[in-house]
């Protein structure tokens, strides 16, 4: 038998041990009671204990069911308990290593890890196409490798050539979001694409390709000119149409994105390519247009072929219309089932930390954004959240710090909106003015106040 396939098996034995022995633990509980309890009436003893309701809502990976269970802790363990498993399941569809990092306990972060790279490593040695479609259909940066080979192999194979260069660009985008230089993955990904229409020149997909790097580089007019050549060269490319509104709205030309991905949409006559559908989520609401918003975003949810990214964002948008609406209890669930697509994604602390303010606890509020700031301290949003919470907490010269950081960021974030950057920059300055003016500084707070009135007007 192959040694990923034992080391896998194996790994299966172990968890279904622990699960065991975890069953031990928790039906042990209050057994040295039990002969003084044995004149309880039969009613009483149908009523499930802590320890039935835990058992149940781990077998069932319901972490509602946990709600059942009356001691607190158990409650908590219970939850934290189903998320693990829900983030080790993830960790082997998806093949992404950061799902087994967000596990809370080390031992099985180290089994997930290796349950993860044997699978990997047995799906590349005898089944490699079915493991490049799981790295595509994640995103996952590790098909560089897989593409430059088949690149190599066959150099008339302009598909493969496409896919890396899509691959490359991802590769930098992930890079930029991490506070890092995009450059080289940028040019790798221009090199790719251009091999590819060295092998067909008039393919529409190529100038599909070339406008998403340029999205990422950014460059936003020369990808709405190239979006629009991959329409001109195949009316149907509903890909192209989909990429052209998302230029459109990172540009801040709302209509236009929506008209180029309602085009998208009703070209796509299976409703399954969710990238659509996840930008029309987002545009929906810039244009304060909800229910549309929550269409779309369900649609990506129920989608069984959108990757976690996508999901969470739907999820993420619907806990903002939630917490537009006040409906603080609807917000947090949306959250949390976010956090379960994506844990180590810093806007979803952001938004747990702005939920947070609204439920008075300032102290989770700061924890939130510190997190935040800690996943991705390149990103101006989040030092600006984190001046809001420090502000709450009364903490008003660390509140100034982060927003001058916020200020400092802002003109090289490529994750906020052209059109979002001066109003980013405009709350900087009025959190400024608002720290300085309960620190008693009305010098300081007019002189902000001033900053930003001049970028208002």
């Amino acid at each position: 038998m192959n040694k990923d396939k034992i080391i896998w098996i194996v790994f299966v034995l172990f968890a279904v041990i622990a699960l065991g022995v975890l069953a031990f633990f928790v039906f042990k509980n209050d057994n040295s009671d039990q002969n003084a309890n044995q004149s309880i009436s039969q009613i009483q003893k149908k009523i499930p204990s802590d320890s039935d309701n835990f058992a149940s809502a781990v077998y069932s990976k319901n972490i509602d069911d946990c709600d059942k269970i009356k001691s607190e802790k158990m409650k908590e363990n219970c939850k934290q308990a189903i998320t693990d498993i829900h983030y080790y399941n993830q960790a082997l569809a998806t093949l992404d290593e950061s799902f087994c990092e967000a596990i809370s306990v080390a031992d099985q972060i180290s089994a997930c890890l290796l349950a993860l790279r044997s699978k990997e490593a047995y799906l590349r040695e005898n089944y490699p196409d079915e493991l490049e479609a799981i790295y595509i259909r994640n995103k996952n940066l590790n098909r560089i490798e897989l593409l430059t080979e088949k690149t190599e192999a066959d150099a008339s194979d302009i598909d493969s050539f496409l896919s890396l260069a899509l691959a490359y660009a991802e590769k930098a985008l992930n890079d930029q979001a991490m506070g890092g230089s995009q450059d080289e993955y940028v040019e790798k990904a221009f090199e790719a694409v251009a091999s590819a229409e060295q092998l067909d020149p008039e393919n529409s997909e190529v100038f599909r390709v070339k406008a998403y790097i340029y999205e990422i580089e950014p460059h936003y007019e020369n990808a709405k000119d190239n979006y629009t050549k991959a329409i001109e060269l195949d009316s149907e490319n509903f890909k192209a149409y989909a990429g052209r509104g998302h230029s459109n709205r990172m540009l801040g030309l709302l209509d236009n994105a929506v008209e180029d991905l309602e085009t998208a949409s009703e070209l796509d006559d299976t409703d399954k390519h969710s990238f659509i559908y996840s930008n029309l989520c987002n545009l929906y609401v810039s244009k304060g247009e909800f229910e549309k918003a929550k269409l779309n975003c369900q649609k990506v949810i129920s989608n069984e072929s959108s990757d976690s990214g996508e999901k969470m964002n739907a999820y993420r948008v619907l806990s903002s219309i939630d917490l537009r609406n006040m409906n603080l209890i609807g917000a947090r669930e949306n959250l949390e089932e976010a956090l379960l697509m994506a844990p180590m994604e810093a806007s979803l602390y952001v938004a747990f930390s702005k939920l947070s303010i609204y439920e008075k606890d300032y102290d989770s509020s700061v924890d939130y954004a510190r997190k935040a700031v800690d996943i991705n301290t390149n990103q101006a949003g989040n030092h600006l959240t984190l001046a809001q919470a420090l502000y709450m907490q009364e903490k008003y010269e660390e509140s100034i710090g982060e927003a001058e950081r916020a200020i400092e960021l802002v003109s090289s974030d490529v994750s906020i909106l052209l059109p979002e950057k001066e109003s980013l920059l405009i709350s900087s300055y009025y959190q400024i003015s608002f720290d300085y003016r309960e620190m008693g500084d009305s010098s300081k707070q007019a002189e902000y106040e001033e900053k930003a009135k001049e970028l208002l007007n």
